[in-house]
């Protein structure tokens, strides 16, 4: 399994670094000995598990290799081979010899998948070359172009001008340094003819965070075809697209995410791309119970096949009376229930006595979603050691001058809000943010604080 059904991708080298060794721990555990003092010789199973930004290609996972190949001396016949010559190497220079051949044959696929813009770039140019020399003879001979050859000639311009840029884009953006070829890295998944063929099943736990932290990036992926990015998405929505379009005709793919799919208004192109591509099967939502000592987000686990047939949803609402290390199979198979999606409305995933409840409360009342308001986050005081304060601190300022008190207001932070109610803490928030054109110097207390914190992170 572990040398020929199993491949990763990650975006730290550590990570793939970590991953490898575990894995080929496990093969080590499994070797034998093929006599008293030689053991078996293990695969090279590095090239299973590679690096990269798996988000981004330069080239569609449809994009044409037949041209390619029937232009180039290696097919995909020899391109498997000579991986599974380098899975199996017995010795250091037929792995190095592989290393070299292996990426030959990909820069040759990466080059002929390239000729066709090179060849429009080309043709793009000689057609405005072309259009200026018959305007400038006309000019030499004392005449006008006329209207058509002007629009064609500026049509032609405008086309370069695009091709360049896209080029350029290509070529200097830095998010193509570790940009990931699912086209071609994964022979495995290629037929005869090169088609991406797709795995059998997707796994994994993807990153949860604004793509709004990755203003580069989010440019890059609101131009690439990406259908359930939005401004405020979450990155983990691209995944789930990405593991969707991997996958073959009716595969698996398992993720653990933040459950906020499900509530966000950035969730909806998500909720729509399951429904019409990739179905949901299992869904366990975990949102009473702390999984993860370190996660302060509430996470889901769930299963989806790539089909377009839709169909109930087995449900778990993982509670507080299930206890960490008991049986989820069991658990699962006791308190699931079945749910039907749609793909415009918010997911309520709760029981039926739930459900109902639900529909007499919001019955006749105006919900927080149909007003007009879009919260992306809470306050960010950019340095909340000395921003957000305790009561002691709040009294010591405020006794040092009354008018302290018009600037220090409560705060609740995200942590502290729970399910059906607010545990507050006692803290305070400084308001001396820039939109309130507060005047720092008629707050010297407040200012005197902000200095001794300043001068301890100096220190």
């Amino acid at each position: 399994i572990i040398e020929n059904c199993l491949f990763g991708v990650d975006i730290n080298p550590n990570s793939v670094k970590i991953c490898r060794l575990r894995l080929w721990i496990e093969l080590l555990k499994n070797a034998y000995y093929k006599n008293s003092t030689e053991l078996e010789t293990l695969p090279n199973i590095d090239i299973n598990i590679k690096c990269g930004n798996s988000l981004v290609s330069r080239f569609a996972i449809t994009a044409d290799l037949k041209e390619a190949l029937s232009k180039s001396k290696w097919t995909i016949d020899s391109y498997k081979t000579a991986v599974a010559t380098y899975r199996n190497a017995e010795n250091k220079e037929q792995k190095r010899e592989m290393e070299q051949l292996i990426a030959t044959i990909k820069n040759d696929f990466r080059s002929e998948i390239e000729k066709p813009f090179k060849k429009k770039l080309s043709e793009a140019r000689g057609k405005v070359e072309s259009l200026s020399q018959k305007i400038l003879n006309l000019k030499s001979f004392g005449e006008k172009a006329d209207k058509k050859l002007i629009e064609a000639h500026a049509a032609a311009v405008k086309l370069l001008d695009s091709l360049e840029k896209e080029r350029d884009e290509t070529e200097s953006n830095k998010i193509f340094e570790n940009a990931f070829e699912w086209r071609f890295e994964f022979p495995e998944v290629l037929n005869d003819e090169g088609d991406f063929v797709g795995f059998d099943v997707v796994i994994g736990n993807p990153p949860y965070f604004a793509l709004s932290k990755i203003k580069e990036q989010s440019d890059y992926f609101s131009k690439a075809n990406y259908v359930t990015y939005s401004k405020g998405a979450d990155i983990y929505c691209l995944f789930y697209e990405l593991g969707g379009n991997i996958l073959k005709p009716f595969g698996l793919l398992t993720y653990i995410t933040s459950n906020s799919w499900l509530r966000a208004i950035y969730g909806e192109p998500l909720k729509m791309y399951f429904v019409e591509k990739l179905q949901p099967i299992i869904l366990i939502n975990i949102e009473d119970i702390q999984v993860f000592e370190e996660a302060t987000v509430e996470s889901n686990i769930i299963t989806l096949q790539k089909s377009n047939k839709s169909k109930p949803i087995k449900v778990v609402n993982l509670s507080k009376d299930y206890s960490i290390g008991n049986s989820l199979h069991e658990y699962f198979n006791k308190y699931s229930f079945e749910f039907i999606p749609l793909s415009n409305s918010e997911w309520f995933i709760g029981d039926q006595v739930a459900g109902k409840l639900k529909r007499k409360i919001e019955d006749g009342k105006k919900l927080l979603k149909d007003f007009n308001v879009r919260i992306n986050f809470g306050i960010k005081t950019g340095f909340n050691e000395a921003f957000i304060i305790n009561e002691s601190k709040k009294n010591e300022l405020i006794k040092a001058d009354k008018k302290n008190a018009e600037i220090i207001k409560p705060i609740i932070r995200g942590r502290d809000l729970k399910k059906y109610f607010y545990e507050y803490q006692n803290l305070w928030v400084i308001s001396t943010f820039p939109s309130l054109k507060i005047d720092i110097e008629s707050f010297p207390a407040v200012k005197n604080h902000f200095l001794e914190i300043g001068k301890k992170r100096l220190e």
